[in-house]
């Protein structure tokens, strides 16, 4: 190879390997968005809801999660607001079980990178067609496996909609 050829070869082989590092470092790794399940079977009309999970990583303490806050909204969205480069990340998984009146359990899961002394807000989108109280659940887990934080709250569709 003459050096012309092993100097394209090495700011190639740079340039991916920048390219992976920021990518990497803005959370980029196969997180897209994708619609919620459906829902399970019942009487009423569809209710779609939105919830959203707060988490937040100290700097002497495992990160926690803040608060679990659900709303009945006509579309939804399941994303997660991190946008910034992330210097020292917590990774972890989080979930979210809907717990519905009919004793149906739907899970949903995202990876979730979390910077230090910082917090992360993540929503889900899920849909009922049951009347009565669904409990949702937040669970936080460490790469490990292993349970970090849990939150619950309680929402009831209003009914009709629209």
């Amino acid at each position: 190879m003459d050096k012309k050829t092993k100097n394209t070869v090495m700011l190639v082989l740079i340039g991916a390997i920048i390219l992976l590092t920021a990518s990497l470092a803005f959370g980029w790794w196969g997180e897209t968005p994708t619609p919620p399940p459906p829902p399970p079977p019942g009487d009423q009309p569809v209710a779609t809801f939105e919830t959203k999970v707060r988490m937040f990583n100290p700097v002497w303490a495992d990160p926690y999660i803040e608060w679990v806050k659900s709303e009945q909204t006509g579309v939804g969205s399941a994303s997660i607001s991190n946008p910034e480069l992330l210097i020292f990340p917590w990774e972890g998984v989080l979930k979210l079980k809907v717990y519905y009146p009919q004793g149906q359990v739907q899970v949903q899961k995202k990876n979730v990178k979390i910077e230090l002394n910082d917090g992360l807000t993540a929503a889900f989108t899920w849909k009922t067609k049951q009347a009565g109280e669904h409990t949702i659940t937040a669970e936080l887990y460490n790469k490990e496996g292993n349970l970090v934080d849990t939150k619950t709250e309680k929402v009831t569709p209003e009914y009709p909609i629209g």
